[in-house]
């Protein structure tokens, strides 16, 4: 059988123990890549538009150089 995610709700210990230990096939619903693209595009316009916010990993370095602001060059070579 193959494990459909169409919310974060069809994550759950059943999905996981039939993906991790018996080797089920996991796909997303068009309905889950809809809604990804949707969020990837609202966080991407957020970091374009405020720049001074910060988000670790993002708008940052990481690690011990977490404090370091990452400029947009940067940013899309990180």
């Amino acid at each position: 059988m193959t494990v459909t995610v169409t919310t974060r709700n069809d994550i759950n210990l059943e999905t996981v123990l039939r993906v991790a230990w018996q080797n089920e096939r996991v796909t997303l619903s068009e309905a889950a890549l809809s809604e990804i693209a949707r969020c990837r595009t609202a966080f991407l316009n957020l970091i374009a538009k405020d720049p001074s916010v910060v988000i670790y990993g993002v708008t940052t370095a990481m690690g011990e150089l977490a404090h370091t602001r990452l400029s947009i060059e940067e940013r899309e070579r990180h």
